[in-house]
């Protein structure tokens, strides 16, 4: 995939294999630089949506 996304630009793959590379570690570092809480906060508020919500004891059978 990267060495035909380098020939349709004219790139190196090499310059497209970085550029995948360094995304890769921005997503990571944008995720351990966020508010602990915040993120709880958004999980919180995805749950009920997505169906995973927290489970009681009395939820289970």
């Amino acid at each position: 995939m990267q060495v035909t996304i380098a020939r349709q630009l004219g790139l190196e793959p090499t310059t497209v294999g970085n550029f995948f590379m360094n995304a890769r570690r921005r997503s990571q570092d944008k995720w351990k630089d966020e508010d602990p809480k915040a993120v709880a906060v958004e999980e919180e508020q995805l749950s009920p949506t997505i169906g995973i919500g927290q489970r009681q004891p009395s939820d289970v059978l």
